[in-house]
C-alpha cells in the first residue's frame, strides 16, 4: 500500500496515538473501525512509523485469505498469525533425517522422544524406509533440486506422521493483526507469549470467533469514526450501515435501495453456475449449503463423486499435524492438479499460492469415515459468514431465502444484535458487487457464441463486473468440458431461445419497475402480511408438530416405513412362529396408499402377527 495516501486529521490522530502508546511499552492496544474507515491504509503508515524509530514490526492476520488480502493492499510481508507467532516442533527422528539432508527444523530433545542411532551411517528413520535398497540413499542426498521434505516423502516419510506440538516463536518489537473481531482469547494468548507487543486491528461491527471469547471490544483502542467519503457513497456501504443498525432491509426490493437502481447492489432470481467458481454464495444453514452446491456443481456438469480441476475447497482440519502442514480450518484452496489413479489424490494451491499434494476428504461425498492419511474438505462454492469473514470477494451472492430465515428466528428470539452483526459481516465481503439470490436457480455455462439466460432484472445490471479483481484463492481453471452446451443435440437454438427469454424477460420487468411500482408495492404487503399469519398459525399449532412427530416416531417403532414417488409402505413383522415377515404395499397416490394400510393393519393384528420391537423385548 502506497504511503503517499494523504491521511485525514483524524486518522494522523489515530496514528499519532498508536505510536505514542507502542514506544511508550502498551503490551496490548487496539484500532478499532467500521468498514471504509481507512484501517488498511493506518496499518501500512503505522508499520512505517514504528520502523523508523527502530521498532521491528510484523503484520499477520488469523486466515490466510485475511492475510493475503493484506499482501494485495501493499504489504507484501503479511501472513498468518499461526505462522509469525507459533513454530511446529518436530520428532527427535524427523529433525535428524531433515539435517542429515541438510535442512533443519525444530524438535524438543524431550525424555520422552529419544533418537534412535544412525544405522550404517544412515539415520534410523531413513534406514528404515529404504532398506534393503540401501543405494535410494545416496538417490536421496543428490537430488537437490527438491528440497528434503519432498525428497523424504518419496520413500514416504511424512512430517505429519512425526509432528510433535506447537511452541511459540521468539518474536520481537511489535505483531500488527488485522481482522482483529476474529481473535479470541486463546489465540491472543498465543501471540502474547511470542511478541512483547500486541496491536489488534478489527471492525467490531463484525462477528465474534467462534467458540472462544471476543477480546477486540475489551481493550484500550482508538476509535475512527469518519468514513471516507469514496467508501460512503458505495451502496455496499451504505446497505452495511443500515444493517448494522438494525434497518430490516430485507423486507423491500433491493433494486429500490438506490434511485435510479444501481448495478452495485440487486437481486436476482438465478445465477450463472461458474459464477461460483470465482464468487462464493454466503449461506446460514448448513442444509442450504449442502443443496445450493449439489446444484451448481450439477449445472457445471462436473460428476459427484469426484474433484475437477478448478474447484474451490475449504479446509476443515483442527489438527494440529494439519496445521503443522499449513492447512488451517476454513482456508480456501484450488485444484489444481489430480491423480489420474487416485481422485482423492490431489495438488491444491492455497490463497498464498503455496501448492501442496495431499489426499483430500470430501466432507459432501465421502461421509464420516475418514482415512487417517486425509485432509477433511468441503466445496467452496457456498460459505457460511463465519466461514467467509476475513475475505473479500469483488463480487458476492447472500442466499436471500436464509437471510430472512435467520432474520425471522433472531427477531423471535431477542437475537437482533447478532443478526445485525451477521448481516453486516456478509455484506462487506463484497468489493464491487453484491446480489441477493432470491431463488436457488443454477444456469449452466452455455456455448461460446451463446448468451445465458438472464435473470429477473434491468438489462442494465450487469451479472458480474466487467473486470474483476482477483480472487482470494488462485484462478479458477474450467475445463473445457464445462463451457459446451449441456444439451448438444439442441446446439445453436437453444443458445437462442435462451438469449429471446432472457432478454424479454429482463425488458417485461423493466417495464413493470416503470409502470408498476405501485401494484409490486402492494404486492410486497399482501405477501408480508399472509407471511405474518402463517407464522402466527404454525406458533398455535406449534404443539400439533410435536404430537405430529410423536405419532410418527411410533408408526416406525411398530415397524412401518412409509415413503413417496411412488407412494410405497414397507412393513415389518413377527409371524406368530416367530418368522420376520416383510410386507410391501405400492399404490399410485396416498389416498389409495392409506386405505391399503388400513385393511392390511387390522389383518396382522388378527393374525396375531407383531411388531419387530417385540423380539427385543421378549
Amino acid at each position: 500500500m502506497s504511503l503517499d495516501i494523504a491521511l485525514t486529521p483524524h486518522q494522523q490522530a489515530a496514528l499519532d496515538w498508536l505510536v505514542e502508546r507502542l514506544t511508550a511499552g502498551a503490551t496490548l492496544i487496539g484500532l478499532q473501525g467500521l468498514a471504509g474507515c481507512g484501517k488498511s491504509v493506518l496499518i501500512a503508515h503505522l508499520k512505517a512509523a514504528l520502523e523508523a524509530q527502530g521498532v521491528p514490526v510484523a503484520i499477520g492476520a488469523p486466515t490466510h485469505r485475511a492475510a493475503m488480502i493484506l499482501r494485495r493492499k501493499g504489504i507484501p510481508n503479511a501472513d498468518t498469525v499461526h505462522s509469525l507467532a507459533l513454530m511446529p516442533y518436530f520428532k527427535t527422528d524427523y529433525a535428524r533425517a531433515m539435517a542429515w539432508l541438510e535442512e533443519d527444523v525444530p524438535c524438543r530433545y524431550a525424555e520422552d522422544d529419544t533418537p534412535h542411532e544412525d544405522v550404517e551411517g544412515l539415520p534410523w528413520l531413513v534406514h528404515e524406509r529404504v532398506k534393503p535398497d540401501l543405494a535410494r540413499a545416496r538417490d536421496l542426498r543428490r537430488q537437490r533440486r527438491y528440497s528434503a521434505k519432498r525428497r523424504l516423502e518419496s520413500v514416504g516419510i511424512s512430517g505429519r506422521d512425526y509432528f510433535d506440538c506447537f511452541g511459540p516463536k521468539a518474536g520481537e518489537g511489535v505483531l500488527i493483526i488485522d481482522e482483529g473481531s476474529m481473535v479470541g482469547a486463546a489465540m491472543l494468548a498465543l501471540c502474547q507469549q511470542a511478541y512483547p507487543q500486541v496491536c489488534l486491528v478489527g471492525d467490531p461491527g463484525q462477528l465474534p470467533p467462534v467458540r472462544d471469547e471476543a477480546v477486540l471490544a475489551t481493550i484500550e483502542s482508538f476509535h475512527l469514526t469518519e468514513i471516507h467519503r469514496q467508501a460512503a457513497d458505495s451502496p455496499i456501504i451504505q446497505l452495511a450501515y443500515k444493517a448494522r443498525k438494525g434497518e430490516q432491509f430485507w423486507r423491500y426490493s433491493l433494486l429500490r435501495l438506490s434511485d435510479p437502481p444501481c448495478g452495485d447492489v440487486a437481486d436476482c432470481a438465478a445465477a450463472p453456475a461458474q459464477a461460483f467458481l470465482e464468487s462464493p454464495l454466503l449461506v446460514w444453514r448448513n442444509a442450504t449449503r449442502i443443496a445450493c452446491t449439489y446444484g451448481i456443481r450439477d449445472a457445471l456438469g462436473y460428476p459427484l463423486d469426484r474433484l475437477v480441476v478448478g474447484e474451490p475447497l475449504v479446509c476443515r482440519s483442527t489438527s494440529k499435524e494439519d496445521r503443522a502442514a499449513n492447512f488451517f480450518n476454513n482456508a480456501l484452496y484450488r485444484v489444481v492438479e489430480i491423480d489420474e489413479h487416485d481422485p482423492r489424490h490431489v495438488t491444491v494451491e492455497d490463497a498464498l499460492g503455496r501448492q501442496s499434494t495431499i489426499t483430500v476428504h470430501m466432507e459432501e461425498v465421502d461421509g464420516e469415515d475418514i482415512d487417517p492419511r486425509a485432509i477433511p474438505f468441503r466445496y467452496a462454492y457456498c460459505l457460511t459468514v463465519h466461514t467467509a469473514q476475513g475475505g473479500e470477494w469483488p463480487t458476492v451472492y447472500i442466499a436471500m431465502p436464509d437471510l430472512k430465515a435467520y432474520a425471522t428466528m433472531a427477531l423471535k428470539t431477542d437475537r437482533a444484535a447478532e443478526l445485525a452483526q451477521w448481516t453486516y459481516t456478509a455484506l462487506t465481503r463484497a468489493k464491487s458487487t453484491l446480489y441477493f439470490l432470491t431463488q436457488y436457480q443454477f444456469l449452466p455455462p452455455v456455448a461460446e457464441k451463446g448468451t445465458p439466460m438472464a435473470d429477473i432484472r434491468p438489462p442494465s445490471t450487469p451479472m458480474m463486473t466487467q473486470t474483476p479483481e482477483p480472487d482470494d484463492i488462485p484462478d479458477p481453471v474450467v475445463p473445457a468440458a464445462a463451457l459446451l452446451p449441456p444439451t448438444p443435440a439442441f446446439g445453436s437454438y437453444e443458445a437462442l431461445l435462451q438469449g429471446f427469454c432472457g432478454a424479454l424477460q429482463a425488458r417485461m420487468y423493466a417495464w413493470m419497475q416503470e409502470h408498476h411500482r405501485g401494484s409490486t408495492d402492494t404486492m410486497e404487503r399482501v405477501w408480508h402480511t399472509i407471511a405474518e399469519r402463517v407464522d402466527k398459525l404454525g406458533q398455535q399449532n406449534e404443539h400439533a408438530v410435536y404430537q405430529l412427530a410423536t405419532a410418527l416416531a411410533a408408526i416406525q417403532e411398530k415397524g412401518l416405513t412409509i415413503s413417496a414417488s411412488p407412494y410405497t409402505a414397507t412393513v415389518q413383522a413377527v409371524s406368530p412362529d416367530g418368522f420376520a415377515v416383510t410386507l410391501t404395499v405400492q399404490k399410485p397416490d396416498a389416498g389409495a396408499l392409506v386405505e391399503e394400510l388400513g385393511r392390511l393393519i387390522p389383518w396382522l393384528t388378527q393374525q396375531q402377527f407383531t411388531a419387530p420391537s417385540a423380539i427385543v423385548a421378549m
